[in-house]
């Protein structure tokens, strides 16, 4: 038994010193195209924008969170018409495990008097595994235990990323370029997405299939909220797309929070107010906000009160 297991700790020896490596290498010298089992990027723009600006602000009234329907819908610019400074935490494809990141390291520093929570509900669905990728190639500040890896589909790939940056950090040759490409249509983490016709059919549609380990993700977040008596609503942004079992999405998220969904509450064009099947555009999102900045100044007036 224990040349058993001596054997089994010079295995993983011989593992680490060759495979970290190995795969140092073959992201260094290969291209993207042959190594699709390492994720490694000098980080998605997109978080690493939110970030730095997330370490330069002190306090707001209110912080959206969510996927790219939130940062694609809610538009800070218009809610500061009624003195109300926002901030968008949306980026592309955050799954509720991500959220989590996002809440445990910036709710207390940005305080906010609401939090609104984007819920799509195909995030629910999703493993979260290319969310997670841009989570650890961004410079700061979300360490990742690694057993946290071992949960997402297909791990192998998160944990090829995981041990890509931390080789490429310890060695000093993290890239620094970030795919930043949104300067001339982005604010506050707000995208906007340009309005222009196209050719969306609402005749899609898709039975909801939640993941447990995002069920469980969001209702931790929710409670986190709770015991940090930050007040939040739920909003689901609009799609142009409908479900086979609506009332299995709406059942769950009515018992969660308060709801606001914008499928119902607004009637929207989808050639002229939609940018694909999944996001608004520009004009629709405009609807979205001036209905929702009525509902921000009610909430953040009560929340006052009762401070």
């Amino acid at each position: 038994m224990k040349l058993f297991l001596k054997r089994i700790f010079f295995f993983f020896i011989l593992i680490s010193v060759l495979y970290v490596p190995g795969l140092l290498l073959i992201d260094v010298m290969l291209p993207s195209i042959y190594k699709p089992n390492i994720l490694y990027q000098a980080g998605n723009g997109l978080v690493q924008k939110k970030i730095e600006e997330s370490d330069t602000l002190s306090k707001v009234d209110v912080l959206f969170l969510g996927s790219s329907h939130a940062y694609n819908t809610f538009d800070p610019s218009i809610f500061e018409t009624e003195n109300i400074a926002s901030y968008n935490w949306g980026t592309s494809q955050q799954t509720h495990p991500q959220t989590q990141m996002v809440l445990d390291e910036y709710l207390l520093k940005l305080d906010p008097q609401l939090v609104v929570y984007e819920v799509f509900p195909e995030m629910f669905a999703m493993s979260g595994r290319a969310s997670m990728a841009d989570f650890l190639n961004a410079t700061r500040p979300f360490e990742v235990d690694l057993v946290e890896i071992f949960e997402y589909e297909n791990s192998i790939v998160l944990i090829n990323t995981y041990l890509v940056k931390k080789a490429r950090k310890f060695l000093g040759i993290e890239e620094k370029n970030q795919n930043f490409k949104f300067d001339n249509r982005y604010y506050r983490g707000y995208v906007k997405i340009e309005s222009n016709s196209n050719s969306i059919k609402e005749s899609v549609k898709i039975k909801w299939t939640p993941r447990q380990n995002q069920l469980r993700a969001f209702e931790e977040n929710i409670e986190f909220l709770k015991e940090n008596q930050i007040p939040y609503i739920l909003v689901i942004a609009p799609y142009a797309f409908s479900y086979n079992n609506p009332n299995d999405v709406k059942n769950y998220l009515v018992n969660k929070g308060e709801l606001y969904d914008y499928n119902e509450l607004i009637d929207f064009e989808p050639s002229k107010d939609f940018s694909d099947l999944h996001h608004i555009n520009h004009q629709g999102a405009t609807k979205v906000n001036l209905h929702l900045k009525n509902v921000l100044k009610k909430k953040i007036k009560k929340a006052n009160l009762v401070k």
